[in-house]
């Protein structure tokens, strides 16, 4: 049950804030970040990781909603062109 609760949330977070398109692909879990892609987590590791995604998901959204229309398009262009990760620091 708590498996599939998991999935069906990441399926819905995907949905939102990817294109259709890209999860008709075969590749990695829906909502993954790309830098874990290839990464075999264990259970607990990818509670966390779906809590922080969604945690970040929910915050995006919280802060585009103070935005006015022309402001949230401008923060579109300016995510469509970052790079990614530039280099991932060790956690303690």
């Amino acid at each position: 049950m708590k498996y599939l609760s998991i999935m069906l949330s990441l399926l819905l977070l995907s949905a939102c804030s990817m294109p259709l398109l890209a999860l008709a692909q075969p590749g990695p879990p829906p909502g993954l970040p790309p830098f874990l892609h290839g990464i075999e987590l264990n259970e607990a590791q990818q509670d966390k990781v779906f809590a922080a995604t969604y945690a970040h998901a929910r915050l995006e959204q919280q802060l585009l909603a103070v935005l006015t229309p022309e402001q949230r398009q401008q923060a579109q262009q300016l995510h469509d062109g970052r790079p990614g990760p530039r280099h991932l620091e060790r956690a303690e």
